[in-house]
């Protein structure tokens, strides 16, 4: 093989290795932004914020795509608790009928 031609391939095979290195870091923050708008708009609906008001602060054309988030949310249901279980009822009396 001559000089030149071993060159050549140890040129190209640089080289592929820096794409294939690009190709996988752009990848990454691809997947790191869609991680980090998931969240964002999960803790936004979490905190009450109107659906309509996230789905134009994540740029969604369509309604449906931003209530995809909801079911994150749905978890939550659990906790509520009913304001009515917070009233002390101890001092009342029963209706005696």
């Amino acid at each position: 093989m001559t000089a030149l031609r071993a060159k050549f391939i140890r040129d190209l095979t640089v080289r592929g290795r820096a794409q294939s290195t690009q190709r996988s870091y752009i990848k990454y923050v691809a997947e790191l932004a869609r991680h980090y708008g998931r969240s964002f708009a999960t803790h936004l609906i979490e905190s009450d914020v109107e659906l309509p008001v996230v789905q134009h602060l994540m740029g969604h054309s369509n309604l449906r795509t931003t209530a995809g988030y909801l079911h994150v949310t749905q978890c939550r249901l659990a906790e509520v608790r009913s304001p009515l279980d917070l009233i002390d009822t101890s001092h009342i009396e029963p209706i005696k009928r």
